[in-house]
């Protein structure tokens, strides 16, 4: 799933007193031809935000105002336009790849990649920082018309096969501050082994968008994608 969702998605930080904040994280999308940025509303409180793109160090700064759901929920968007002169690897998650009904199969593997603030740093007039994914299972008694729970226990969390040594000296998974507004993906893995077809990484399929921790629940919690599937497509 790495390689896959790694296009997709960027760090939001700002500038402040000679350093650089990261406030949470946001994904590419095409809507209707159209390349936004989506995150979470509480994330996009700022109006002066820099992105990254892949492969490419320098920030990119936002402007202009920030689009937000009119029923109060947890997300906002705004429309990017990338300078054809700026090399990258950067790509926009097409409506495809969204699901518009909240209906995973018993026990399925999701994802998240985003930025945690315990993974960025600053230094040398440079912005680092590393993206991580993380997957896990929905929690028993979080899923609910509007929301659902991704597990994260820090003392239960496991490196996946291929991950190597200094990689896993180097990446810090103690607080998931700063995932918010990363798109969460149901990885779709079980249902297809359960149909009897090959899963691939681009069967996955956008399932909500990550809000924020529940330290007692042990939980990222989520905005379901059937809560704002339509205010984000059919514009």
């Amino acid at each position: 799933m790495r390689p896959f969702l790694a296009p997709f998605t960027t760090p939001l930080a700002y500038e402040a007193r000679e350093r650089v904040v990261l406030e949470g994280s946001g994904s590419f999308v095409n809507i209707s031809g159209q390349s936004y940025l989506i995150t979470c509303r509480h994330v996009a409180e700022r109006p002066d935000f820099n992105m990254f793109l892949l492969n490419n160090q320098l920030p990119l700064q936002l402007s202009g105002a920030w689009e937000n759901q009119s029923d109060g929920l947890d997300v906002s968007i705004h429309p990017i336009s990338i300078p054809k002169t700026v090399v990258h690897n950067s790509a926009s998650i097409n409506v495809s790849h969204f699901s518009d009904a909240f209906s995973p199969v018993e026990h399925e593997t999701f994802v998240f990649r985003g930025i945690s603030g315990e993974n960025t740093q600053y230094g040398f007039g440079t912005f680092q920082y590393g993206i991580t994914t993380f997957g896990g299972q929905l929690v028993p008694g979080l899923t609910s018309e509007k929301f659902f729970g991704v597990g994260w226990r820090p003392a239960h969390l496991s490196y996946t096969l291929g991950t190597d040594e200094e990689s896993k000296f180097q990446v810090l998974a103690n607080n998931p501050q700063g995932f918010s507004g990363s798109l969460v993906w149901n990885t779709r893995f079980l249902e297809k082994k359960q149909s009897g077809q090959t899963w691939h990484p681009h069967d996955a399929k956008v399932f909500g968008i990550a809000m924020r921790y529940d330290e007692a629940a042990g939980a990222v919690n989520c905005i379901r994608i059937d809560q704002f599937h339509k205010w984000l497509f059919d514009r």
